[in-house]
């Protein structure tokens, strides 16, 4: 049986509160987009305490004894883990006791039976609660109060931990399909530990549409975080003797930007590819570069923002997870990857359809109407009133902005709704689009005359 113990305390936030906000400015200020408070609450909100409760998977990280941040997936039902009162929760679960470098680093090799951690709480500890059904996530940063581990068998422990809850808030994982988990048995076994990656790891890297990513700032802050989108969204630059190099595109998400400190004193960053639909998973810590503007084009072309990881040890576990997912075909993908960033991974020999400004009516001070006349008709489709284009303004917008202007944080492509049908103009040749001025791309818009391409 397994026991804890919990000592009152109470806990100060102004410098971890305050060291988010230097990580933000400096984002910020890399990226020139206006500055953004956080969203977070110091204390674990009703509301997150529910969301954490109902997720089925809890990712965490935390800094080994090096300081650098090493990351992990618990789960594989809801309710593993809940909320105690406003400062606490707790989890139970069933983990890889011998691969598992959180449970290692949070309770020891070697801790078997009861652990009782007396004091003020040290060991930091970030998560991600995720419910893959209703795409519904809660951010959770915090210290381990209390722990204990017991012996299940087949290389597996059943772990008991208490965390003093530091900051909550909820989010929704943007470009993210809903998925229905499945159970799978914890049978973990380590395939590869080598570099350059082996085919088995490339193809798993391949098929991601999700990767979790976890950094830190020496021993004041850790972040975990979740980046996804198309499958292939993670590009594998090189995979040799000389280095192997991961790039991906950053989005912006709510703009905090927190994973976007270069200037952090500990760029390394832990990586978590899980493979859901075999329940294997790939585990990379490396060294972090951002890249923004043209050095961002230079190695994924159509971004204006991308991260740089430099591989430095990895580990591919074969059975891993408690759970797969496959994807709920009873649920729409409402939150499935939008084709304004489904543009940042299409090929340069992909057929584009390109589009001429003809026509430019003021309706309000605000709003006008522009009308475009397509050039290649016969590479068009069929539409109606409501449904939306995407127009890519990169050709266009690149050459205008100097090194000082605002980075557009996801791409040049932007959505607008069709406000004509087919019958109305020209066939499907013309199209218009009535908007209001909100944005760099709009901006364009309202300062042209007719005749533009697009």
């Amino acid at each position: 049986m397994l026991r804890l113990y919990c000592t009152a305390h109470t806990m100060a936030y102004f410098a971890q509160a305050d060291l988010q906000s230097q990580r933000r400015d400096k984002a910020h200020k890399l990226l020139r987009v206006a500055p953004q408070d956080s969203p977070a609450s110091q204390y674990l909100r009703p509301g997150a305490s529910n969301v954490l409760s109902r997720s089925p998977i809890l990712v965490l990280s935390t800094l080994d004894s090096a300081q650098r941040p090493c990351i992990t997936v618990w789960g594989g039902k809801a309710r593993f883990t809940r909320g105690i009162g406003q400062s606490n929760m707790v989890m139970r679960a069933i983990v890889d006791r011998k691969h598992d470098l959180v449970v290692k680093e949070l309770l020891g090799s070697e801790a078997i039976g009861e652990v009782v951690l007396d004091g003020r709480p040290t060991k930091m500890i970030s998560m991600l609660g995720i419910d893959l059904e209703a795409c519904t996530r809660v951010k959770l940063y915090g210290r381990l109060v209390s722990g204990a581990l017991a012996e299940v068998g087949n290389g597996t422990s059943e772990v008991l931990l208490v965390i003093t809850v530091e900051r909550s808030f909820i989010t929704r994982p943007g470009s993210f399909s809903p998925k229905h988990l499945l159970p799978n048995i914890l049978l973990p076994r380590l395939v590869s530990q080598s570099l350059p990656l082996i085919p088995d790891v490339v193809e798993v890297l391949a098929r991601a549409e999700v990767l979790f990513i976890s950094s830190s700032n020496h021993d004041l802050y850790l972040d975990i975080d979740q980046r996804s989108g198309p499958l292939g969204f993670v590009h594998l630059d090189a995979n040799d003797d000389n280095g192997c190099t991961l790039i991906y595109p950053e989005y912006s998400g709510i703009r905090l930007y927190q994973t976007l400190d270069s200037e952090g004193k500990i760029p390394t960053v832990a990586l978590l590819f899980p493979d859901f639909s075999t329940g294997n998973a790939v585990f990379i810590t490396g060294r972090k570069e951002v890249l923004a503007r043209e050095d961002a084009v230079r190695v994924l072309p159509q971004s204006n923002i991308a991260v740089k990881i430099n591989i430095e040890s990895m580990r591919y576990i074969k059975n891993g997870l408690r759970f797969r997912a496959v994807r709920d075909l009873r649920v729409s993908n409402v939150y499935g990857t939008s084709s304004v960033k489904q543009v940042l991974y299409d090929k340069p020999e992909k057929k584009q359809i390109y589009a001429r400004l003809v026509d430019k009516q003021r309706l309000t001070p605000t709003i006008t109407r522009f009308g475009f006349r397509i050039v290649d008709v016969e590479k068009t489709c069929r539409w109606e009133p409501g449904q939306y284009v995407t127009l890519g303004f990169e050709r266009l917008l690149r050459p205008q902005l100097s090194s000082d202007a605002k980075v557009s944080n996801d791409t040049y492509a932007r959505k607008f709704t069709i406000s004509s049908g087919a019958g109305e103009l020209s066939g499907y040749s013309r199209f218009e689009i009535t908007i209001r001025r909100v944005g760099i791309a709009t901006d364009y818009l309202f300062s042209q005359d007719r005749e533009t391409g697009c």
